[in-house]
């Protein structure tokens, strides 16, 4: 009677066959993932600097709004333009009656020409009167 010890070669191959597929799904799960944490952290970046400009601009009011732009890094703190992740423009929005309105647009990365940026999100927002 013969007696078999370890596994036969077909069975090696088969088992690192399927332990290779089984990583690269793992490392394209891994991969979608760290995408979508980051878009997660710029959704909540943006939305901070954008109420945040949104609010100064509220509480200056009308008369003292002036448009211009304002540089944020990766955390959403004001810098440089050198230093700058994120950039913000405050444009007054024409308004026949009613009300000023301002519009708040978040432009990203800023190391990227204005034009050419992938990312964009803004918002509308109504400034009292002077």
């Amino acid at each position: 009677m013969r007696r078999t010890r370890g596994f036969s070669l077909i069975e090696v191959v088969l088992s690192l066959a399927l332990l290779s597929f089984s990583l690269i799904a793992l490392l394209a799960l891994c991969s979608v993932g760290l995408g979508n944490g980051r878009k997660a952290n710029d959704d909540t970046v943006v939305a901070s600097i954008l109420w945040q400009e949104v609010g100064a601009a509220r509480q200056r009011g009308a008369a003292a709004f002036r448009p211009g732009a304002a540089y944020f890094d990766v955390a959403g703190q004001p810098t440089n333009g050198s230093a700058a992740y994120y950039e913000c423009a405050l444009r007054a929005q024409d308004s026949d009656s009613g009300p000023a309105r301002v519009r708040v647009e978040v432009s990203w990365p800023a190391s990227v020409p204005a034009p050419q940026r992938p990312h964009r999100s803004a918002v509308t927002a109504t400034l009292p009167p002077p």
